[in-house]
């Protein structure tokens, strides 16, 4: 994968300027195109679920919204120019999540911000969970509490063999060759054959290899520890700057669930994450 599209969705938060921040080093580095994506609320019908809005509560609203857009994008070019980089500008109408999974599929990685903990916009019900499933492309998330802006170099492996371990992977072939350190990291939970998982890291280890990519891979055991705590506790040891993982889940009956250590990451993370399904 060769990272020169890219897109990163901000709105009125201040967490959003600095997932903004983080995408302008990321297209910097890799000489992309950034498009910054601004969703509309959709406003609601004049009567919806029994309740009745008037032309002019509307009208108000729309004007908000209309105002808050033009003021995001005022701001957003004057960052871009302070960085000196162009960016695309785009607003797009309609469910925030079902925008951002449509308009992903048009580049090569999506940058979001973390969902807050205390938001309304749950994390493993809404904005990520919808694109991880949905997309078909990678996510780069930002912690919503801020990451440095700079080139990751110092990058964690979450490998099991996977199918969505083995997309993630290589959707980071970009970042894992531009770093200085790539760990490969492997939990064996009960149950496991450690010896099939240590085969599985010394074979990707190799891929890796052949395109000038030196890992240290590390199994470790998860017995008696959540395998998520154990990830999140190995980042904070060793002081990594990016996780690349797969996200695990499924659509049902029109519900997206996400797969328990992805939900966990998505809602513990410290460090940007990069997922794929």
């Amino acid at each position: 994968m060769i990272m020169k599209d890219l897109m990163v969705v901000v709105d009125d938060s201040h967490a959003a300027e600095s997932t903004f921040s983080y995408a302008v080093t990321m297209a910097k580095e890799f000489s992309a195109h950034l498009a910054v994506l601004y969703p509309v609320p959709v406003l609601p019908p004049a009567v919806y679920m029994g309740i009745e809005y008037s032309t002019e509560w509307l009208a108000a609203i729309s004007q908000n919204l209309e105002q808050n857009e033009k003021t995001a994008e005022g701001k957003y070019l004057e960052k871009a120019r302070s960085a000196g980089i162009e960016i695309e500008w785009r607003s797009e109408e309609g469910e925030p999540s079902l925008v951002v999974t449509e308009q992903s599929r048009y580049v090569d990685m999506t940058i979001i911000t973390q969902s807050m903990p205390d938001s309304e916009e749950n994390a493993s019900r809404n904005l990520s969970g919808h694109f991880l499933l949905e997309s078909g492309r990678p996510a780069l998330i930002v912690p919503h509490i801020g990451a440095p802006p700079r080139v990751p170099k110092n990058i964690l492996v979450a490998w099991d063999d996977s199918r969505a371990s083995t997309r993630a992977l290589n959707d980071a072939m970009p970042l894992l060759a531009s770093a200085d350190s790539v760990q490969l990291f492997t939990i064996n939970t009960q149950g496991k054959s450690r010896e099939t998982k240590e085969v599985s890291a010394i074979d990707i280890s190799k891929h890796l290899a052949r395109h000038d990519i030196n890992v240290e891979t590390r199994v470790l055991v998860a017995d008696q520890i959540d395998p998520a705590d154990l990830l999140l506790s190995h980042v904070a040891d060793t002081g990594n700057d990016m996780v690349v993982m797969g996200a695990y889940g499924h659509s049902r009956f029109r519900e997206l669930v996400l797969g328990g250590m992805t939900r966990e990451i998505l809602q513990s993370m410290t460090v940007p994450v990069l997922m794929s399904h």
